[in-house]
């Protein structure tokens, strides 16, 4: 009978791991062990190179947002069109100026713009998808119509310009190359045509103080030029889209404070203080003297022809309120209604009428 610390020793030695066994083992499997890594290699590099070609775009979208195209029309009046992006003379002087060697027809075919945009797109889809649940309540049912119908305008205002690129023989790359400089190429070249120019009188030359020219002809001449300034953004102010557009980090309702700032703190000061010297000014310049003395008459004319107007205002307004008070019984409210009385309301509401326009 085997002793305890034999039995030890025996249980030792067969938890042993003989590694020269396990290396020689290794060897004799290594056909198999390099058979299992290059299959496991190979099936990886299949599978990215089957997600790679899967991965690869083959059209192009870019999209452009036009307000005026939900009228159908330029700012200056012509008919617009999606094709117009597309034109002939458009794609060629963009495939001249990127140098592409393609010709015209195959380039302009794998061409196509359509009103759309991607997020209007997904709105729809929801919608329709709304619309198209027949268990839905009536109002809920109108209310989607409404919005889709709505969305639906909204999406004329936005284009997308598509690029075949196999049909087009380009790359990712340089389609979208191709489509930037078509876009902006048909914008340059509306520009150029006037379709884009609006008619809006403006001051062209900017505003310089001339040498010669005294106090009051300085104040004159910028408060003609700001109005004129003034004018301009009002009619910019009528275009849709145009409080979008930042120029010089500033908007249109920006300048149009920064006018009116100019006005209150610049030109106001200066007209007080430019009248406030017209005597002396006067007296240096007879041509000044002249003018302000003309001036002066007209607004004492202007002021005599006020006063004579509220007098017979005044006058006008105590007869009709005698008219109306005037009430002792109701039989002679009646007479007075029927006779003579109505014809001095009738001339007193037309002098009234008279000298409100």
């Amino acid at each position: 009978m085997k002793s305890a610390s034999e039995l030890n020793n025996t249980a030792h030695s067969s938890d042993e791991i003989n590694l020269s066994e396990l290396v020689l083992n290794l060897w004799r499997q290594r056909g198999l062990i390099v058979g299992v890594t290059l299959a496991i290699l190979l099936v990886a590099l299949i599978f990215h190179a089957y997600k790679a070609t899967f991965s690869v775009p083959t059209k192009v979208n870019y999209g452009v947002s036009l307000t005026f195209a939900e009228k159908g029309t330029y700012p200056n009046g012509s008919i617009f069109s999606p094709n117009d992006l597309v034109a002939n003379q458009v794609v060629k002087n963009t495939l001249e100026k990127l140098a592409i060697k393609k010709p015209v027809e195959v380039i302009k075919s794998a061409l196509s713009v359509n009103y759309s945009n991607s997020l209007l797109q997904q709105g729809e889809k929801k919608l329709a998808g709304i619309l198209a649940d027949t268990k839905n309540p009536t109002d809920v049912t109108l209310a989607t119509e409404n919005a889709l119908n709505n969305l639906r305008n909204r999406s004329k205002g936005f284009l997308t310009v598509s690029l075949d690129l196999q049909q087009a023989g380009l790359g990712v790359e340089p389609g979208r190359n191709l489509v930037v400089e078509l876009v902006e190429n048909w914008a340059n070249t509306s520009i150029e045509k006037g379709l884009t120019t609006t008619d809006i009188s403006r001051p062209f030359d900017e505003f310089k103080v001339k040498s010669n020219s005294s106090l009051i002809d300085s104040f004159e001449d910028a408060t003609s030029y700001l109005k004129g300034l003034k004018s301009a953004s009002s009619q910019l102010a009528s275009y849709d889209g145009v409080n979008t557009i930042i120029v010089n980090g500033k908007t249109l309702e920006d300048m149009r404070r920064s006018l009116a700032s100019t006005e209150n703190t610049d030109l106001t000061p200066l007209r007080a203080y430019a009248y406030a010297n017209s005597v002396l000014l006067g007296n240096d310049n007879p041509a000044i003297k002249i003018r302000l003395d003309s001036r002066e008459r007209l607004l004492k004319l202007e002021h005599r022809r006020l006063t004579q107007q509220l007098v017979v205002h005044n006058k006008i307004l105590d007869d009709l309120t005698k008219q109306t008070l005037n009430k002792d019984t109701i039989g002679k409210t009646s007479m007075r209604m029927s006779g003579s009385s109505p014809k001095c309301a009738v001339n007193s509401l037309r002098s009234l009428t008279f000298l409100a326009c």
